[in-house]
């Protein structure tokens, strides 16, 4: 648990090797860490873990502990690769589905800054489901402490709808032992 404290116009990189300094834990950048930060705030009684995924989700990057215990930032890359599949025996057909459970109408993303203790919004940005959207209105408010621009928010509400969208389709069926290009499982 950190005391209180507030960081302004620092860098994620910056602000973890301060928090993590007590503990002796160095940090490794494996992707550039992105813009600086405005201002964060740490709550008293937040645990550094704390400060320190909710600043990492919010840049986008990834945690995990290498073999000498320091903290590494990363960004998950893309992963493309083509697998041809080779069925021994019949495949069976695939039933998919689309649920629309965890699915939004609209996502709107703002920001706020806390000025002499009261929240100012900022920026606001929206984006649209339409397939949920043809059906009922259903909208997703997500609040973002700190100053965003508009394009960065915008960004940030049409990955959420993507996400949960792609995230919403299932397919189910069986298939029989196959192997890939390289004769594996």
């Amino acid at each position: 648990i950190y005391k209180t404290a507030n960081f302004k116009k620092q860098k994620i990189d910056f602000i973890a090797a301060e928090l993590l300094k007590p503990f002796n834990i160095k940090t490794e950048f494996k992707t550039d860490p992105g813009k600086a930060f405005k201002s964060v705030t740490i709550e008293q009684g937040e645990s550094v873990f704390d400060v320190i995924s909710r600043l990492a989700k919010d840049r986008g990057l990834n945690l995990m502990s290498n073999f000498e215990g320091n903290l590494v930032f990363f960004r998950k890359p893309p992963q493309e690769r083509t697998i041809l599949l080779k069925p021994e025996t019949g495949l069976t057909p695939l039933n998919i589905k689309r649920s629309i459970v965890n699915r939004f109408s609209n996502y709107v993303l703002r920001s706020f800054t806390t000025e002499a203790g009261a929240k100012k919004f900022s920026a606001r940005a929206a984006s649209s489901d339409l397939e949920v959207q043809n059906m009922f209105y259903k909208p997703k408010l997500i609040t973002l402490q700190g100053s965003r621009d508009l394009d960065e928010l915008e960004y940030r509400a049409n990955i959420e709808a993507m996400v949960r969208a792609g995230r919403s389709v299932t397919a189910t069926g069986s298939l029989p032992t196959f192997y890939d290009e390289n004769k594996e499982l």
